[in-house]
């Protein structure tokens, strides 16, 4: 789980660093009934919808610079990990505004301190 929220986080900051350096990365935590809830928010430049419907497709990037190791794998490793935790992972964006990954996790049920 650690490799997916680093996956996350190092992705907003190439969206920020992609936006001169100016935005925020948010990170929420909403705990539910019946599902816990990781929003991931970030201000950068926003994905295009013509992006969108690819992002979590193996091996895909609109990263130019593959040398640096961005060969498409990231959101895609990270879909496939949180199938394995019966977790899921869907993104929103409004380019020049934000994206937003929402990562939904089952409720676990409370057996005291275990």
């Amino acid at each position: 789980m650690v490799h997916v929220f680093y996956n996350l986080i190092k992705n907003a900051l190439h969206a920020i660093a992609a936006n001169g350096n100016k935005g925020l990365i948010t990170i929420t935590l909403r705990p539910g009934d019946n599902q816990n809830l990781v929003y991931f928010n970030d201000t950068g430049p926003g994905i295009d919808t013509k992006v969108m419907p690819h992002i979590f497709d193996s091996f895909y990037t609109t990263r130019t610079n593959q040398s640096e190791g961005n060969i498409g794998v990231g959101l895609s490793f990270c879909k496939n990990a949180l199938a394995q935790f019966n977790a899921s992972i869907r993104c929103l964006s409004e380019v020049s505004v934000y994206t937003e990954f929402v990562l939904s996790f089952p409720s676990v049920a409370d057996h005291g301190d275990d």
